[in-house]
C-alpha cells in the first residue's frame, strides 16, 4: 500500500512543481474551464454559423464527431470527450430508430417525455 505524504513533503513537492512551472519545463496548470459558459457559447456560435446550406453543416459536424471520438486513441486511452462524442452518435441512431417507431405505429405526435426515455439509458451510461 502507498505510503501517503506528510504535509512537509506536498509542500516540496509544489515547490518543485512550480519551479519547474517558472523554468519551463513543465507547462502550467490549465485554468479550469467553465463548462456552462462554453457550452452556451458554442451552442450561440453554432446556430450563427448554421445557414441555408444544412448539408454543409451536418458534414462539418459529423467530421468534428470523428475527430472527437478519436481523441485520446494515440495512446490508446479513450478519453472522456471521445466517449461523449461516441455517445452523441449513438443518440442519433436512436433518435432514428424512434422516428421509424413511430411511422410503424401511424403516429405524427409524441410527448418529449417519451423521446428522452427512448434514449435515457444512453445518456445515463
Amino acid at each position: 500500500m502507498a505510503k501517503k505524504m506528510t504535509a512537509k513533503e506536498k509542500a516540496e513537492r509544489a515547490k518543485t512543481k512550480k519551479e519547474l512551472q517558472a523554468d519551463g519545463i513543465i507547462p502550467l496548470d490549465k485554468k479550469p474551464l467553465n463548462r456552462k459558459k462554453f457550452i452556451e457559447e458554442t451552442t450561440t456560435e453554432f446556430a450563427r454559423e448554421y445557414d441555408d446550406s444544412a448539408y454543409d453543416m451536418l458534414i462539418y459536424l459529423l467530421e468534428a464527431v470523428q475527430i472527437m471520438t478519436a481523441h485520446g486513441t494515440i495512446k490508446e486511452k479513450h478519453s472522456l470527450q471521445a466517449v461523449g462524442a461516441a455517445k452523441s452518435l449513438k443518440i442519433a441512431v436512436r433518435l432514428k430508430q424512434f422516428s421509424e417507431k413511430l411511422k410503424t405505429e401511424g403516429r405524427t405526435t409524441y410527448k418529449l417525455k417519451e423521446k428522452y426515455e427512448y434514449i435515457k439509458d444512453i445518456i445515463d451510461l
